[in-house]
């Protein structure tokens, strides 16, 4: 084996674990110097009950034991490990060659059988073999742990996305989002779910599918009428070839549901013209300071600052798409469980920035908004089919009392340094 093949098998070999067992201190010192060149990761054991032990507590790619050891032996060790895990390679090595021995390592599931004392070099070949196939199987299944979750989040992202929408490949439908399915078929079976039955117009209805999309390519600033449960609603439908894919989106558009689904609402009145975001449909951060200056004098007022804890693990686990569904879902429980303290003019929410919310609360109120909060973790969840403490929406709180001789500037500035004392 060659200089370059042994630099990429130490590469390779550093990110396996080992578990080497030996009562012979002189031989396991020895073989361990030799391990220690291409494995980074080395647990020692000095007989098959330490080995056992040691393998129960943690997951290691590689054994290597010998047989003759006192308390239990390699042969009895094997099984075990094998009972555990009949995928575990094991390697023997032993001073013994008799024939029985080999037979009964055989049966037990050995994956090769050294002979001491040991030759280094035909170690290497073994160990090289061994780190080469584990390798691949890491690499091939981070691989596909990576399309997963890109697809995980392709899909969650959207899911979050209000219109009906579709990915094409070609002429067949590779995957609908939640809102297509709720809004036309009501079922996950779409890609042999007849796309042409959906329309009102007689000719589109007796189409296929080649000639729908042909059809609908050609024609993308048309209004079509769609049956939408009993109802029928109109579509300007597009499709978009997506950049060096051979996939399409196609994506339907309903003018009046997109302004009423995103919450893109603004309340037009002769004083004001409230601006709320589009995911919570909260009050945006600048309407804040035109509420302030709208109170009474010799009115006390607070501002409650809040955010969601934990925020970053969650992006870990979910991906940064899962975002959007989550602030939607707190934005729609602040707006029904404050409902009544909103309508009677006694609160108002306000989304500030990314996950940074103020409720502008009289002051006699603020234990109560402070309880209802508080409250969430126990009773809101990111997750509805899984309620547990793990799953639980907890909101880290601080509050802000208003001093009127403040300016509503500095009144602002204040509340910021606030929410950026919040933990997420």
């Amino acid at each position: 084996m060659n200089t370059d093949q042994i630099k990429k098998i130490k590469k390779i070999a550093s990110i396996l674990k080992v578990l080497y067992v030996e009562d012979d201190l002189l031989i396991q010192e020895q073989i361990g110097r030799f391990l220690l060149r291409f494995f980074k990761d080395i647990t020692y054991a000095h007989n098959g009950r330490d080995g056992l032990d040691k393998y129960n507590k943690s997951d290691y790619d590689i054994v290597i034991t010998d047989i003759n050891m006192p308390v239990m032996d390699g042969m009895e060790m094997l099984k075990n490990i094998k009972k555990i895990n009949e995928e575990q390679i094991v390697i023997i090595t032993s001073a013994h060659n008799d024939s029985d021995n080999l037979v009964k390592l055989i049966e037990l599931g050995a994956d090769r059988f050294i002979m001491k004392p040991i030759d280094f070099n035909r170690l290497l070949k073994v160990i090289a073999k061994y780190a080469i196939e584990l390798y691949t199987e890491k690499r091939k299944l981070a691989l596909e742990k990576q399309v997963s979750q890109h697809e995980i989040e392709k899909e969650t992202f959207l899911d979050g996305v209000v219109m009906p929408l579709l990915i094409l490949n070609g002429n067949e439908v590779e995957y609908a989002n939640e809102t297509f399915k709720n809004s036309f078929i009501h079922h996950n079976n779409y890609g042999k779910y007849n796309l042409s039955e959906l329309f009102e117009n007689e000719m589109l209805k007796s189409m296929n599918k080649h000639e729908l999309f042909h059809y609908i390519k050609k024609n993308q600033n048309e209004a079509y009428k769609i049956f939408f449960g009993d109802k029928k609603k109109s579509y300007i439908i597009k499709i978009n070839k997506l950049k060096n894919s051979t996939k399409s989106i196609c994506y339907f558009l309903n003018l009046e549901e997109m302004e009423e689904k995103l919450g893109y609402v603004k309340k037009i009145t002769t004083e004001h013209q409230e601006s709320y975001d589009l995911t919570t449909n909260l009050l945006l951060r600048n309407e804040f300071k035109y509420y302030m200056s709208k109170i009474p004098k010799n009115t006390k007022y607070d501002a409650v600052c809040f955010s969601l804890k934990d925020i970053e693990q969650f992006v870990k686990d979910f991906g940064v798409a899962s975002l959007q569904k989550v602030y939607a879902k707190l934005g729609k429980y602040l707006m029904d469980d404050f409902s009544d303290l909103r309508e009677d003019g006694i609160v108002k929410i306000f989304y500030f920035n990314t996950n940074k919310f103020v409720i502008l609360t009289k002051n006699d109120s603020l234990e109560n908004v402070k309880e209802i909060l508080e409250s969430f973790s126990s009773s809101k969840y990111y997750f509805e089919s899984k309620k547990d403490t793990m799953n639980a929406m907890r909101l880290d709180i601080l509050t802000h009392h208003i001093n009127e001789e403040n300016s509503i500037n500095n009144t602002i500035a204040s509340i910021d340094n606030k929410l950026y004392m919040l933990k997420s």
